[in-house]
């Protein structure tokens, strides 16, 4: 069975959905193929709430799309919230899944979930057609113009575009929520411990709700939370590989709710984000850690008393995979110089680089932070795919060097990427009548 668009979105999170949504507000007949039930990406199956702030001097860098599902999703479903740092980005994952069906529905785009890519056909420098999965079943996909927006470039690998390098120097992560807490003696204690708000942040919303954050890492000894995880594990209730890494954000339109951005999964040599054995032990290993680091909450934490958990990602957190060799290459220097590129700029972001250290022997961790107030800019040919005309590449698996890529991985620079893509691949084709 066959299929025919002008445009084609292979992976529905935010680049995905922003790119599928842009393309079709054009006029280009648009599909999204997803190979989950659900559209979000990293934001709903792996739980990575809240979106990373994307600013300069207080105002936010990415606009558009973005801005306007999450005030549309604020809206409707009281599903997202600004901080106080106005960080629009403090979303629902649950109700995200939904209003973004909504956002492509309302705007003529064609969603075919649980459909796994496995073969791209290419002739010449032209991608031809797509071969998906769905119930041990072909299916055949045909556009003028692609969008690779699967995170791990899978769109671009089958069509034999070129690599920059082996993945997995990046430590991944599997996250997961917590019910059952009081959030105001939770935040109450927050402040007691961290009351200049070094690691923390606190925000009692003029709506009511707590908003908050609190983070820990055994790699910095003046961490305020420290004592109460060398507590836990002196009593055997977490490792120090459970401990190595620790951050709580609450989560809008779940009272009682903790979101985890952790644990990060560390072993003595990297994890390989492409190779099936890792990837089932980085679900395995993790799965075990949060078991301890809910108890560990529910002993040693104020407001966990009568805690629970709530949810386990679906999808394991991967900050970094495959990333394609295109016809420019964003570099450490042009993120550090805050780089700009006049009339080709597709993106905007302040975002540090932020490398998570995958293990002992790996690339070192930590933040490098932008010169204050500035910003740096992505341009479109670091979306274009050395060697294939058609298609499009955004997300974090655009070209860009391994430390370049630590900045714009977060999602609002990926919204961004998604928008402007689909506009000129859009602009690119001629479009069928919807």
């Amino acid at each position: 069975m066959g299929f025919e668009a002008d445009v084609i979105v292979v992976g529905g999170g935010s680049s995905g959905v922003a790119a599928a949504v842009s393309a079709a507000r054009q006029g280009a007949r648009t599909f999204l193929i997803e190979k989950n039930g659900f559209l979000g990406g990293t934001a709903t199956a792996s739980l990575v709430t809240p979106m990373m702030p994307n600013q300069s001097k207080g105002n936010n860098l990415t606009g558009g799309i973005y801005q306007e599902v999450l005030d549309g999703l604020a809206r409707k479903y009281g599903g997202s919230e600004r901080f106080s740092d106005n960080n629009p980005g403090w979303i629902n994952p649950e109700l995200l899944k939904t209003y973004l069906d909504e956002v492509c529905q309302e705007a003529g785009v064609q969603v075919f979930f649980n459909l796994e890519l496995v073969d791209v056909v290419r002739q010449g420098n032209q991608v031809e057609k797509l071969i998906c999965y769905l119930n041990g079943d072909k299916f055949e996909y045909k556009a003028k113009y692609y969008i690779d927006a699967s995170g791990n470039a899978d769109l671009s690998h089958l069509a034999n575009v070129p690599m920059l390098s082996d993945p997995g120097r990046q430590a991944m992560t599997l996250r997961f929520l917590m019910g059952g807490i009081d959030l105001a003696r939770f935040a109450g204690w927050i402040k007691e411990v961290d009351p200049g708000m070094r690691d923390s942040a606190v925000f009692h919303h003029p709506n009511g709700n707590w908003m908050l954050s609190t983070a820990h890492t055994l790699d910095g000894p003046g961490w305020v939370l420290r004592p109460y995880f060398e507590a836990g594990i002196a009593e055997g209730l977490i490792t120090e590989a459970d401990a190595a890494y620790f951050q709580v954000f609450s989560v809008p339109g779940m009272p009682g709710v903790i979101s985890f951005n952790c644990p990060r999964i560390e072993t003595d040599t990297p994890l390989d984000p492409l190779n099936p054995a890792d990837i089932s032990y980085a679900y395995t290993k993790g799965r075990q850690q949060i078991a301890r680091l809910a108890n560990f909450c529910k002993a040693k934490l104020p407001g966990f008393e009568q805690s629970f958990l709530m949810q386990i990602a679906s999808q394991l957190g991967i900050r970094e995979s495959r990333r394609i060799k295109g016809t420019y290459v964003l570099t450490d220097e042009d993120i550090l110089a805050c780089r700009k590129f006049p009339g080709e700029a597709v993106a905007k972001s302040s975002y540090p680089i932020d490398i998570h250290q995958a293990s002992p022997n790996a690339d070192k961790g930590g933040l490098q932070k932008l010169k204050d107030g500035d910003y740096y800019e992505i341009p479109l040919r670091a979306l274009e795919p050395q060697g294939v005309e058609n298609m499009l590449v955004v997300g974090r698996c655009i070209s860009a060097s391994f430390v370049a890529q630590s900045s714009l991985r977060i999602q609002a620079v990926c919204w961004a990427m998604g928008e402007a893509a689909g506009a000129a691949a859009a602009k690119r084709t001629t479009p069928t009548p919807v």
